[in-house]
């Protein structure tokens, strides 16, 4: 078999021991082992297999590249052992899962491929003390980021760290929050995976707490004792960045980009569940701003889409937030009823712990180039909905709604509030009826009888504390004949005669 190159680096455990200072050693002896058996080799100093020997001493960069067969091996370097493997063939993980080759505690292996080179499914893995398993046992067998080969050795898929982070390989912390806590993070393929971070009993940590646990007199102590991930900012800024972009999804048939996302299944009698939880609180009278969440929306594109109670999801539409009942649940075909509300807005029923108001809108914010009167769009809804007020939680406890049923064009009405009262108006915002709170008068804003409907119905006396007619003049006097033929007499503003 060919001779294969191998460099040995000599590392020092501090710069003191170190050559000149430096984290590594010159002059270091070293020596490799045949595994299993561990029988000393010969090293050469190329693949011609010139200049023999058991031992070879590291230069003053610390290192020394020899040559030798492929295969497992311990490296010892001045009394210091690790096990390795040398020039073997790049293996896929189906072949190791395969593979009935004995390998050494510690050893690991990059795969370059799952089922064949490049096809995305290779990871690092180390092998692991553990023996005996079922042999040949896929990621997807052990629902898990590990395998077992086919002596049955357990292999984890690793995450590439260092030493001064991670006790070993296998990703459990030697410093940190809580050294006892046991979290593992494992690489496997193109993801990290971080699993078993705190047993979630919630006493582990039993009294060590971070500043976010001590918050709310204590109450937040579960986002340390309870999160199986727990990330704290030490410089003040995003603890937590996600991204995605939609041109790096080339998979065949796959549409989807998704920056962040989450799911929670309540399962348990006498739970609460949340699928996302916010919390931020305002303790300096100097902030500018808080908020729990801000969503933001832009469309680069040159065209925008417009969306009604009938076409939402449109073909590039834009929303900075869409609350949508059933999801993925109900498009499996699990039946699903109604949601009790789309939002609710609550407090924990402690004194001042509310809302000043509901919901406001910043001027400007909604475009008026929708609206057909040149006001902008707040809410639009589909007929046969209706605002209402409750005095309590009956359903025969309600105060008062308003309602819409308009199914056609023809029958449109609505009302504007305006410099000079409240009108109520057709489609395009034009006024027909005016009540005007200065003068307690309601009175017609239109003269000409077709508006008026004079020329199908009688106009009949309006309920006010003024009568107006004649374009709203207050208190005029004459008579007028209706379409029907009626004469009729006002004085001083009043009706007094129809004949």
């Amino acid at each position: 078999m060919a001779l294969v190159p191998y460099t040995i680096t000599a590392l020092a455990e501090s710069d003191a021991v170190g050559t000149d200072g430096k984290n590594i050693v010159a002059g270091a002896v070293c020596s490799m082992y045949s595994q299993p058996s561990d029988t000393v080799v010969t090293l050469y100093d190329d693949a011609a297999g010139s200049n023999g020997s058991t031992s070879k001493v590291t230069g003053a960069n610390g290192q020394v590249v020899v040559y030798v067969d492929p295969g497992s091996y311990r490296v010892s370097v001045n009394a210091v052992d690790s096990y390795t493997l040398v020039g073997a063939e790049k293996q896929t993980t189906l072949e190791l899962i395969n593979s009935t080759r004995t390998y050494q505690t510690g050893d690991t292996i990059t795969t370059s491929g799952f089922t064949t080179a490049g096809d995305g499914g290779g990871a690092q893995w180390l092998a692991t003390a553990t023996t005996g398993q079922t042999p040949s046992q896929t990621p997807a067998d052990r629902v898990s980021a590990e395998l077992v080969d086919g002596s049955g050795r357990l292999w984890s898929g690793v995450y590439e760290t260092t030493g001064d982070d991670f006790e070993s390989f296998d990703g459990v912390r030697n410093q940190g929050f809580w050294s006892n806590a046991g979290g593992a993070v494992r690489r496997f393929d193109n993801r990290v995976f971080i699993d078993d971070a705190i047993p979630n009993t919630g006493d582990s940590p039993a009294t060590q707490r971070t500043w976010l646990g001590q918050e709310a007199n204590g109450f937040m102590t579960y986002y340390d004792t309870r999160s199986s991930q727990e990330v704290i900012s030490s410089i003040g800024g995003i603890a937590v960045a996600a991204g995605s972009r939609s041109s790096d999804n080339d998979r065949a048939g796959e549409r989807n980009t998704i920056g962040f996302a989450s799911y929670t299944l309540n399962d348990a009698s006498a739970n609460t569940a949340w699928g996302i939880y916010g919390h931020s609180v305002l303790a300096s009278e100097d902030s500018v701003a808080t908020f729990v969440a801000e969503l933001n929306i832009a469309n680069t594109a040159t065209t925008l889409t417009e969306v009604t109670p009938y076409s939402l999801g449109a073909s590039g539409a834009t929303s900075a937030l869409r609350l949508r009942s059933g999801g993925e649940t109900a498009e499996s075909g699990i039946p699903c009823k109604p949601a009790s509300a789309a939002m609710d807005i609550a407090h924990p029923q402690v004194s001042e712990a509310t809302f000043d108001k509901g919901i406001v809108v910043q001027n400007g914010s909604i475009s008026s180039s929708v609206g057909v009167d040149g006001n902008a769009i707040f809410a639009e809804l589909p007929t046969n909905t209706r605002y209402q007020w409750k005095f309590g939680s009956s359903t025969s406890d309600l105060g008062g709604f308003m309602a819409c049923s308009t199914t056609t064009t023809g029958s449109v009405a609505g009302l504007n509030f305006n410099n000079s009262g409240l009108d109520l108006c057709q489609s395009d915002g034009t006024g027909l009826v005016r009540f005007n709170p200065t003068s307690n008068a309601v009175f017609p804003t239109v003269t000409d009888t077709t508006s008026l409907g004079l020329t199908s119905r009688e106009f009949k006396e309006v309920n006010s504390k003024l009568y107006k007619t004649n374009g709203g003049q207050v208190g005029v006097s004459g008579s007028f004949t209706t379409t029907d033929g009626k004469t009729i007499t006002v004085t001083n503003g009043i009706v007094t005669s129809i004949v």
